[in-house]
């Protein structure tokens, strides 16, 4: 009886590791393996500007200076331009000359006396996607130093700088839960 159990054990084990075995020819793995990486937004203020030109300006004279923004990022952007200009008796010292029609006025502040400036913010089209590697049109061409100051206000401003900023912003195009220019440049002093 023990050899007829020894028996029966070994057709069990046989047929167990040939079922086992059959089992693994049966059976299959799959993976996807799915790879992101992180886009950026990444852009270059370019500008035609020679500073000898911005030396003893007089009244009416009008100065090179035309500010473009590049995406030198991965992703596409909205651009914005802040520009910044300074006052004096509450009244802007220079106007940009040649205002490229690409670019919209979002918003606008009259001189501030406490900060003695005014600021003129654009966007580049209504929410114009920039493309990687692509570049706007110059926003204006020259700033004109207003005509109308006197002696008097000249002597007031000889010895300060007189400096016209330029500051440009870019923010990602995909995911925007905004889609009005102000809604989307709002989003600069919000921290979103």
């Amino acid at each position: 009886m023990n050899r007829k159990k020894t028996i029966i054990a070994a057709v069990v084990l046989m047929l167990v590791l040939l079922v086992g075995g059959l089992i693994a020819y049966f059976t299959d793995t799959d993976q996807k393996k799915n790879t992101f990486t992180i886009g950026n937004v990444d852009i270059t203020l370019n500008e035609v500007w020679n500073a000898t030109d911005g030396q003893g300006v007089v009244p009416g004279q009008k100065i090179d200076k035309k500010p473009t923004v590049e995406n030198t990022g991965d992703s596409k952007a909205y651009v914005f331009l802040k520009v910044t200009i300074p006052c004096h008796n509450s009244k802007a010292l220079f106007t940009l000359e040649e205002v490229n029609a690409a670019w919209n006025q979002v918003e606008t502040t009259s001189c501030d006396a406490a900060e003695g400036n005014a600021t003129v913010i654009y966007s580049y089209g209504s929410l114009t996607e920039l493309a990687k590697d692509a570049e706007t049109p110059e926003l204006f061409k020259q700033v004109k130093l207003d005509s109308s100051l006197t002696k008097t206000d000249a002597e007031a401003l000889k010895d300060k700088n007189l400096d016209v900023v330029v500051d440009a912003y870019g923010i990602q195009v995909d995911g925007l839960e905004v889609s009005t220019p102000a809604e989307v440049y709002a989003l600069f002093s919000s921290g979103n």
